[in-house]
């Protein structure tokens, strides 16, 4: 046999990369579907800080960026002051909360007892999916932490502020973006 007699076959080179880069687009567009589809199926919170105060009925609850209803709703008959956080799951899965704080800006927090706040939902809560619940922090409380900080000298700042925290059963923290202001010796709310 010489080698003018054998024919060698060769395919485009153009066809097999094709081939190739179609294949690599199709996986890569599959596993991003699947990053898409597990990021959906887990929990997805939002916090959202409020303030809240209760009446003969149960309890109301108001943007936090609205202080000044506080002093309408008292004359209503409504009484305390609490600052709140509403916890929503936009996700289709489900989480547990273990925990909840009003957090001042110098790292102290403040949680009330189960037994302070029969309303709060108790510990640990179990969030489904697409629901809320709203826990509360008496703000006489945040206010009397940071003047136990300024008096004693521990961790004391010029001024205040608190963000809610939740705290969930895999260990993850979450804090409200938005705060409010803590004025010493003030226990009239304002928004920041």
């Amino acid at each position: 046999m010489t080698l003018d007699t054998v024919t060698v076959v060769t395919e485009e080179p153009s066809v097999t990369l094709a081939i190739a880069i179609a294949a690599l687009v199709l996986s890569l567009g599959g596993i991003a579907i699947q990053g898409f589809l597990y990021w959906l199926n887990g929990s997805r919170i939002r916090l959202e800080l409020k303030w809240s105060m209760v009446g003969n009925a149960g309890v109301i609850t108001m943007p936090h960026s609205r202080p000044e209803e506080i002093e309408r709703l008292k004359k209503q008959g409504f009484s305390g002051i609490f600052l709140a956080v509403e916890v929503t799951n936009k996700g289709r899965g489900e989480t547990n909360i273990v925990g909840f704080s009003a957090m001042l800006n110098n790292g102290f927090s403040f949680a009330p007892t189960a037994a302070g706040l029969p309303f709060n939902p108790t510990l640990p809560h179990h969030l489904e999916m697409h629901s809320q619940v709203v826990f509360h922090v008496p703000f006489e409380e945040v206010v009397l932490a940071a003047e136990v900080c300024t008096e004693t000298g521990v961790a004391a700042r010029d001024q205040y502020t608190a963000r809610m925290q939740v705290v969930f059963g895999s260990g993850r923290k979450m804090l409200t973006k938005d705060q409010v202001a803590v004025k010493l010796g003030a226990l009239r709310p304002t928004s920041r």
